[in-house]
Formats: structure tokens, sequence, C-alpha cells
């Protein structure tokens, strides 16, 4: 343009370094190149235990005494009552392929409504002294979707007041798994209770989208001891940990011949001998101390439903080896600056294994100014 100043871009040392407009099929424009402004640190980053390490073929089952809570009546438990709504029924005798597990009765809950409650009451201060854990059966037939929410919670009917956290079910295992039992399992620790006194427990709809809920509840129960274990991934200090896949690998025995057949000898509803877990291992990923995300992994196909890849398959004939891979469409992210976590829990008898381990694989990239989250 006539009269124009005559613009450029300048720089580099003694900014000797002028960048030109190239012309090319008839667009014009700046030739650059890119570099990564962090440098990538190749992590491979094992899920852990402070006792036990990376070993995760132990015995994590519930042992030792229970304490009945409700299983529908089939044996005496504490007093169920609807508190607010009618959608609750005690003692149903619906029945229906592989539930109720053991006993002819469960507890029924049918489309409550937002805010309905009801209870479990034990007409007397429970002793949870030598308790660890609520454990329960859970089978939903439909309507657990996104919005929908229940909590429980301990309870004083004497105060009137609620006793220490929330929790809510569907952080316990996979929601929008219908037609099947699902067994949940959380420690008192996680409803806070303490050493306080209370002599209820409470279940509540606290968030509700659509029709509403279908499910049935059994065995609710404190459970004694258990080895249950949780083994955690986290970012090294100062870092920021980019996880792009997660590999579970098991090692134990297993009869690899399958007569006539070039594939190998897997059960979709086992782990390698295993039987379908009934518990299951929990995967589940935290941010910033809050629960995002939690998958129950009860036999391979839970994990090749949700993009879980088998490799690295091969045995000695006795012993078969093999790895459960899940690769991200972007990375995971856990920053060492803030409470996130991926862990899993181990809540079974695993210890007929010879091995199971999990890994993160990603990169780490170094945390500059740590003071900004």
């Amino acid at each position: 343009m006539a009269g124009g100043l005559d613009v450029g871009i300048r720089g580099g040392k003694n900014n000797e370094y002028i960048a030109n407009v190239h012309r090319r099929n008839g667009d014009k424009g700046l030739v650059v190149f890119t570099e990564e402004l962090h440098e990538k640190e190749t992590r491979f980053g094992f899920a852990l235990n402070p006792v036990l390490g990376f070993e995760m073929a132990i015995n994590g089952a519930f042992s030792g005494v229970t304490d009945g809570i409700h299983n529908g009546g089939d044996s005496a438990g504490y007093t169920g009552t609807n508190i607010v709504g009618t959608k609750v029924t005690f003692d149903s005798t619906d029945t229906f392929t592989g539930w109720p597990s053991g006993g002819t009765k469960s507890v029924k809950v049918d489309k409550a409504l937002l805010g309905d409650v009801w209870q479990f009451d034990k007409g007397s201060t429970i002793d949870h002294g030598s308790f660890i854990a609520i454990s329960m059966d859970l089978y939903v037939v439909s309507g657990y979707a996104a919005g929908n929410s229940i909590a429980m919670y301990a309870y004083d009917t004497g105060t009137g007041l609620q006793v220490g956290d929330k929790i809510f079910l569907e952080d316990f295992f996979n929601q929008q798994e219908f037609g099947t039992p699902h067994f949940l399992s959380f420690t008192l620790s996680e409803l806070n209770v303490g050493i306080q006194t209370y002599d209820t427990y409470r279940m509540e709809i606290v968030e509700k989208t659509g029709a509403g809920i279908v499910f049935y509840l059994d065995k609710i129960r404190l459970e004694e001891t258990t080895g249950s274990s949780e083994f955690d991934v986290i970012a090294p200090p100062n870092t920021k940990f980019y996880i792009e896949e997660f590999r579970f690998t098991f090692i134990g025995p297993n009869d690899t011949t399958l007569t006539d057949s070039s594939m190998p000898n897997i059960s979709y509803n086992k782990i390698l001998n295993l039987s379908k877990l009934p518990n299951g291992i929990g995967f589940s990923r935290t941010k910033r101390g809050n629960l995002l995300f939690f998958a129950s992994i009860t036999c391979l196909a839970d994990s090749t439903r949700g993009g879980g890849v088998i490799d690295n398959v091969f045995s000695d004939g006795v012993n078969q080896h093999i790895t459960l891979a899940t690769r991200f469409r972007q990375p995971v992210l856990l920053d060492s600056r803030r409470d996130d976590t991926i862990t899993v829990t181990v809540r079974d008898d695993l210890s007929s294994l010879i091995s199971f381990t999990a890994v993160a694989l990603g990169y780490t990239i170094e945390i500059i100014n740590s003071s900004t989250i």
C-alpha cells in the first residue's frame, strides 16, 4: 500500500532473523515450525500399596462375623420402614434368574420419588466398633441412568440428625449394567461415622430423572474383617502425569488346550482360572479428592466391553499370561498438587493367581510454577 509502513517480524540473537511471507498455490503466509514447550519424560506408574507394593494377587475377600441389617425378611434383622414415600417393599417375593442369592425375599424399591427416604432401624445403638464395612447385593431392573442418585447414611432417631457423611450407591458399581446382580461394599470410614452414636441406616433419593429406578437390595450387612486393599497410581512430586494407557496383567494357572482352534483358550466370564468374581476388581479415578468414575471388573468381558484389548497372550502349557490394555483417546491427567489418583481395589480372593499387577503408561511434565493449579 502506498505510504504504508514496512512491517516485519524480527527475532533471534541480535534480531538478525526476519520472517518472510511466502506464496504457494495462490495462498500466502509465514513458514513456521513448532517445538514442544515442555520437556516430557516417559513414565511407567505402577498401582502401589504402601504395605503390599505392586503385587495384587492377594485375598481381599470379607471374612469374620457379620451383622445382618436386612435381607428381605428371610431372617431377623433391622426394621425396615418408609419414612418419606411408600415405594419400598421390605419383603418382596419377586423372583428372576440369579436373584436373590439365597433366600426367597428381598427389598424392592419401585420408582421412588425425589426426596423419598427409607430406613433400617436396629432399635438400639449400633455397635460398629468391631465392624469395618457395609456390603449388600443390588439388582437394577431399569432406570438407573445419569441424573439419578441414591444416598445412604447413618442416622440417630433420638436426635433426629444424620451422623457422618452420605455415600452414593452409584459410586460403587456400574449403574448402566441392568439385569445382573452387583455386589457393593464401602467402609464405615467412608461414611465418616467415627465413634459417634446412631441406631439406623437410611437411604434417600437425592437426584431423579425419568420415570425412576426399579431395583432390589438383599443381604445388607456389616462386615467385620477384610483383606480388601487399595493400590494407587499418583503423579510424582511436582509433576503432571498424563496417562495414555492403563494395563492389567494377570498370570496364573489356566488350561490353554482348545481342540481344533488357533485362538487362545480364554473364557469371557472368567479371569484365567478364576470364576466370575462376586465383588469385582474396583477401578476408580479421583480428581481434587472427588470421585469421578468407578467401574467393577468381575471378568474379562467387563473390561473388553469398555474398550479394553487383550494382548501379550502366552502360556507354558500350565500357566497363562494375559494383559488387558485400555488406551485413552485423550490422556488422563493426574496432578501432584491435587488429590488426584487412579485406584485399583482388590475385594475378592485372587491369591490363586501367580501375579496380578496394574501399570499406567504415559509421560510426566515438570511443574515450573507450583503455586498455580
